[in-house]
């Protein structure tokens, strides 16, 4: 589904619908999004309402769509033009609620939005979660803080370790990856504090014989260890060496060389910090750019860079002198990211619950060199 579609969807001018669908756009549209990724056959929802967004889901699953309400007679939607979903009216508490709907499991696709108490928000992922296949997706509405029952059990699942995103426009909605056997899971939702779209070039770019330099260090550097072959990374602040030491440490990571180039008696040392990279021989697959210095290591490491350059932060005034640089290459794509992230202080999507403060958005950039469409690896 194209986003031309996905508005006239939304907007009701395809599916007979006489009302809008009760979500903000900007939060389902990365839903559909990577549901056109993952290429749901069978979707499974908990609170159909009107029945706008079942119409989605519709659109978007291959063979069936179950959809469960307490009252399914509210439902305005036209879904003759494919396979009707099955409607299941009842509690989706109960146990024989429960059990019609693990009839058709295994489900690609999970969406709960029905009650609304921590109570039944809970049950709804307790029962239903179990059911959606290893590598699926779970949605889940109205997470933000001042909708309590489902934004404490988000807190939970986070705390329990799962991936997940979130995009917070109105009400909130997040979307949880259940582990498959090829991840096992991905302990602390580790990953690089990047924007979303960011992660996901990263994801889908860095492959295990890979080998990575990165300046600055964190949660990138477990992940680049958890994912590559080979990680370099350099830090310049020896706590926050330590902090990430331990942590390689306590994961068992041992394909990450890690080094603390400290400033000298006080004094700044960009040069010695940007120019490490030129200690290893040979050229790195990625580059990230994440830490000190950024112009003095964007212009440095261009050279070692073996096919892509990942800067975060271009959004940053301090950074402007480093992304001018970028923009200036002409080898070469430059992919531009803008999206919500992963708050980098707690490691969590949402902050303070009594503030209702939610993530911000940010910027990051990949120069990716036209040498990688023809590698032959």
């Amino acid at each position: 589904m194209d986003k031309k579609r996905f508005e006239q969807v939304f907007n009701g001018e395809l599916g007979g619908m006489s009302a809008k669908i009760a979500q903000d756009p900007l939060e389902l549209w990365p839903v559909v999004e990577r549901l056109n990724i993952l290429q749901p056959v069978r979707t499974l929802e908990i609170g159909i309402n009107f029945g706008g967004t079942t119409r989605i889901w519709q659109l978007l699953t291959s063979e069936l769509v179950v959809a469960i309400d307490t009252d399914t007679s509210k439902i305005v939607v036209n879904f003759s033009d494919s396979p009707p979903p099955l409607l299941i009216q009842g509690d989706s508490t109960s146990p024989e609620t429960v059990a019609r709907a693990r009839e058709h499991a295994p489900y690609d696709f999970l969406w709960i939005d029905g009650g609304h108490t921590h109570e039944i928000a809970k049950a709804d992922w307790d029962n239903y979660s179990p059911m959606v296949r290893p590598g699926g997706l779970v949605g889940i509405h109205d997470v933000k803080a001042k909708r309590e029952g489902p934004y404490k059990l988000f807190m939970e699942i986070q705390r329990a370790g799962f991936t997940h995103e979130s995009f917070i426009e109105h009400k909130g909605t997040a979307l949880i990856h259940i582990p498959n056997e090829e991840t096992g899971g991905n302990p602390n939702n580790i990953r690089p504090f990047v924007p979303y779209d960011g992660f996901d070039w990263l994801a889908d770019f860095v492959k295990p014989h890979m080998r990575i330099f990165e300046y600055g260090s964190g949660k990138s550097t477990l992940w680049f260890g958890m994912t590559a072959g080979e990680v370099v990374a350099v830090e310049k602040w020896a706590h926050c060496y330590e902090t990430c030491a331990a942590e390689l440490a306590e994961l068992d990571i041992t394909n990450v060389e890690y080094v603390l180039k400290p400033d000298i008696a006080g004094q700044e040392d960009a040069a010695g910090y940007s120019k490490s990279i030129h200690e290893y021989e040979g050229q790195f697959d990625l580059v990230f750019v994440d830490g000190h210095y950024r112009r003095e290591c964007i212009e440095e490491c261009y050279t070692k860079a073996k096919y892509a350059i990942f800067m975060d932060n271009t959004d940053s005034p301090g950074y402007q002198d480093a992304y001018s640089v970028m923009k200036s290459w002409t080898d070469g794509t430059l992919i531009d990211f803008y999206s919500y992230g992963l708050n980098p202080y707690t490691g969590e999507d949402l902050m303070d619950p009594q503030t209702f403060t939610v993530p911000v958005k940010w910027g990051s950039a990949v120069f990716l060199k036209d040498v990688y469409k023809d590698r032959d690896d």
